[in-house]
C-alpha cells in the first residue's frame, strides 16, 4: 500500500534514505553523498503532504517525493524542451537495503504517474545524477523521454525526463436538455452538498436558471467530480456570467476545479463569442478569480448568505 507518511514516520524514511545513499557510493555514484538529503528536507516534505511510504506486512519499505510546486531547477533545462506546463516531479526515491531488487521503485513509478494522470496534469518528470543508470532504465521502461541537462538547487548537474500523460477525468461540455436524468441528480446532489451542507447556507440553489444555462461537469469513473455553468448574458448580467462552481470534497486537489473554470471562461470567448465575463465572487475566492484576469468592480455584499464582490473578465484581443 502507498500512501502520505506523518511525522512518526521520519525515522524510518531517514534509515531508508540513508540505505539510498550508501547504494549510490557503492555504485561509484557521487549523487546524496554531501548531506543531502537531510531530515530537514523530509520533514519539511512531509508537512507539505508531498512524501509517500510504501507499506509492506505494516513495514516501511520505499519512499518518494512528489513535488507539485514549481521547481526552479527545471527552468535551467539545456539540450531539450519540456511540454508539459502541469507535472508532478518525482523526488528523492529509495528502498530499504533488504528489499531491493524487488522491483519497489517500478511500483512507486506506477503510482506517480498514476496520481498525476488522475490530478489532471500534463506530465510527470524526473531527473537523476548522470551516472545513475538505475533510474535512467526504470524511465526508459515507462516511456519517459530523455529531455536534457539540468543544474540541481543544491549543486551540481543532472539529466531529465519527461513522459506525458492522459488524463483520467471526463470533462463533458452540455446543454440542459442534453443532461441525462443521472447527471441532473448529481449536479443538484454536489451543489447542495458543497454550498448547502458544507457552507451551511441556506438560499434556492435550483433557481429557474439551469434550462438556459450550459453545464460544464466532470467525472472520475462514475463519481461527479466537479461542476461549473455558464450563464448566458441578459439573465444575471448584460454580459454572460459563471457560478455554482464546485467540486467534491475528496476530489480537491486533482486539478478538476482549474480545469472546468478555463472550459468555463473559453466557451465564453471562444464559443459564445463574448470578450466580456460578469460573475458574482464569493469575497474569499476574489484572489484565485483575480490570478484568472478577474478584476473587482464595485463594493461587497451580501448574497445568498455570505459576502460577495462583483468582478469582471475583458478578454486581451490582439491586433
Amino acid at each position: 500500500m502507498i500512501k502520505l507518511a506523518e511525522k512518526g514516520n521520519l525515522d524510518r524514511i531517514v534509515k531508508i534514505i540513508e540505505d539510498g545513499k550508501e547504494a549510490l557510493r557503492d555504485m561509484g555514484i557521487n549523487q546524496w553523498q554531501d548531506g543531502y538529503p537531510d531530515r530537514d528536507v523530509l520533514a519539511a516534505d512531509i508537512d507539505n503532504q508531498e512524501l509517500y511510504i510504501y507499506l509492506e506486512d505494516g513495514e516501511i519499505i520505499s519512499v518518494m517525493t512528489l513535488l507539485t510546486d514549481y521547481d526552479n531547477a527545471y527552468d535551467t533545462l539545456v539540450g531539450g524542451e519540456w511540454k508539459g506546463k502541469t507535472y508532478i516531479a518525482v523526488h528523492r526515491l529509495s528502498v530499504a537495503r533488504e528489499h531491493k531488487g524487488k522491483g519497489i521503485s517500478k511500483k512507486m513509478i506506477s503510482y506517480a504517474i498514476e496520481k498525476a494522470s488522475e490530478m489532471g496534469l500534463d506530465s510527470i518528470r524526473i531527473d537523476t545524477h548522470m551516472e545513475n543508470t538505475v533510474v535512467k532504465n526504470i524511465s526508459d521502461s515507462f516511456g519517459f523521454e530523455y529531455k536534457g541537462v539540468i543544474e540541481f538547487d543544491e549543486g551540481g548537474k543532472g539529466i531529465a525526463y519527461e513522459k506525458m500523460l492522459e488524463r483520467k477525468f471526463g470533462v463533458y461540455t452540455k446543454k440542459f436538455e442534453e443532461l441525462s436524468n443521472k447527471e441532473i441528480y448529481d449536479i443538484l446532489r454536489l451543489r447542495q452538498n458543497v454550498f448547502m451542507i458544507e457552507q451551511d447556507i441556506k438560499f434556492e440553489d435550483i433557481d429557474g436558471l439551469d434550462p438556459f444555462c450550459i453545464h460544464i461537469f466532470a467525472y472520475i469513473k462514475d463519481k461527479l467530480a466537479g461542476y461549473i455553468r455558464v450563464i448566458p448574458e441578459r439573465i444575471s448580467f448584460e454580459e454572460p456570467s459563471m457560478g455554482r462552481y464546485c467540486v467534491c470534497d475528496e476530489m480537491r486537489g486533482l486539478g478538476i476545479g482549474g480545469e472546468l473554470f478555463e472550459r468555463a471562461i473559453n466557451y465564453i470567448h471562444d464559443i459564445m463569442e463574448k470578450p466580456i465575463i460578469r460573475i458574482h465572487a464569493q469575497s474569499y475566492l476574489a484572489e484565485p478569480y483575480r490570478r484568472a484576469g478577474f478584476e473587482i468592480v464595485g463594493e461587497e455584499y451580501i448574497l445568498e448568505g455570505l459576502p460577495h464582490v462583483e468582478m469582471v473578465k475583458i478578454k486581451n484581443i490582439e491586433n
